[in-house]
């Protein structure tokens, strides 16, 4: 698109009725038409703003951003860190080579982030697992668990069991949780596996009447041997 030729005609009359006009033309560039996009927003994370503002005569030459928290930016595509949950307007100033200027403001909304957590039970007879999530989200409601059980095998269930095929000493668990406004959050604990072996010597031979003596040699796996019968 070219510029737009615009005809600018003064007449003037003195007071003997004595008139003259001169016409002059001038340029009116086409406006850019300021525009973006942004992904998740989330409090207490980095919002990234991609610029997709456009102009038809010459080239963007300059962006001015606005974050609604007090900070600014220079660059086409910034990012911005907000720490709390809240409605912010975001202006994005464009200005083209040719000089000309358009400027979008918009309301975004900035979700409080979930918090992942979960409490764990072991029974050392049956040697399962029990999961039980205990995360929380303010404002919305959570729509996926995905679980690490530190064993190469996971699950997709909020309240899962896991059998472990090797009772070493613990695992580190990890729960990702993600929320309707696809917040997310993550926390990792050692789940500790207790077990118990019993085991004994003693002396295979002896005679009636007599003290055989036995040496326990049961193996515990976390905590303590509290009784023998």
């Amino acid at each position: 698109t070219c510029a737009l030729p615009i005809y600018v005609t003064l007449k003037v009359t003195d007071n003997l009725s004595c008139t003259d006009s001169v016409t002059k033309f001038i340029d009116l560039y086409p406006l850019p038409i300021a525009g973006f996009s942004y992904d998740i927003n989330c409090a207490a994370s980095v919002v990234s703003f991609s610029d997709t503002s456009t102009v038809s005569e010459g080239n963007l030459s300059s962006w001015q951003w606005s974050f609604g928290d007090g900070n600014t930016s220079a660059n086409q595509d910034p990012s911005n860190y907000y720490s709390t949950s809240n409605i912010y307007n975001v202006t994005s100033v464009v200005t083209s080579s040719l000089g000309c200027v358009d400027s979008t403001t918009t309301a975004i909304e900035v979700y409080e982030p979930p918090t992942a957590d979960f409490n764990y039970s072991y029974d050392c007879i049956t040697t399962l697992v029990t999961f039980t999530d205990q995360s929380l989200a303010q404002g919305s409601s959570i729509k996926s668990w995905y679980w690490d059980f530190g064993d190469n095998d996971t699950s997709m269930a909020q309240d899962p069991t896991h059998e472990y095929d090797s009772l070493a000493n613990y695992y580190p668990v990890k729960l990702i949780i993600v929320t309707n406004n696809n917040c997310s959050d993550t926390i990792t604990k050692d789940v500790y596996l207790y077990s118990v072996k019993a085991d004994f010597n003693y002396v295979d031979e002896g005679c009636k009447n007599e003290i055989i003596d036995f040496t326990d040699t049961s193996i515990v796996n976390g905590g303590n041997i509290i009784s023998w019968i």
